[in-house]
């Protein structure tokens, strides 16, 4: 869930890291863009064959305060996130 509907999600990579899969991801307000002011549900989907493996999903990019309720690590900086997409195999990069 994001502030206003003008957010978007990109997923960018899914990575096999031990017995798991890493998605990871941005999420981004573009300039000038106008959106409702409420919560919306932003997504991205991808489609290929993945290992049936459990999955964490990191994002990062998040400026509001609120915590949002739904399964994600959200990292702090694009630091960490460029350092956990150092783990791994790579399965699928945008």
């Amino acid at each position: 869930m994001t502030p206003d509907g003008a957010w978007e999600l990109h997923l960018d990579e899914i990575r096999q890291v031990g017995g798991e899969l890493w998605v990871f991801a941005k999420v981004d307000r573009p300039e000038g863009a106008i959106g409702a002011m409420m919560q919306s549900a932003a997504s991205d989907q991808v489609s290929g064959r993945f290992p049936e493996l459990p999955q964490k999903v990191f994002v990062v990019g998040k400026t509001w305060k609120w915590a949002n309720e739904e399964p994600v690590q959200w990292l702090a900086s694009n630091g960490d996130y460029v350092e956990k997409r150092r783990q791994g195999q790579r399965l699928w990069r945008r």
